[in-house]
């Protein structure tokens, strides 16, 4: 069985990846309607999930 600490760093990678992150790609892609240079960019900048999501558990958790 994982420990308490490792069950709440699952959740909050989960909420930072998923909730954080799928929230404003959404907002990102909505706000770039019209435009395919800037839908070009909001699709770019999605594969940068992963360090914000490293950059939240070195300053949250203190990985």
């Amino acid at each position: 069985m994982p420990s308490f600490t490792q069950v709440e760093q699952t959740f909050l990678v989960a909420i930072f990846s998923g909730v954080i992150a799928t929230i404003l790609f959404i907002a990102a892609t909505d706000r770039a309607k019209g435009n395919v240079h800037r839908l070009a960019t909001v699709e770019e900048t999605q594969s940068g999930e992963v360090i914000f999501t490293a950059l939240g558990g070195w300053l949250v958790l203190g990985e």
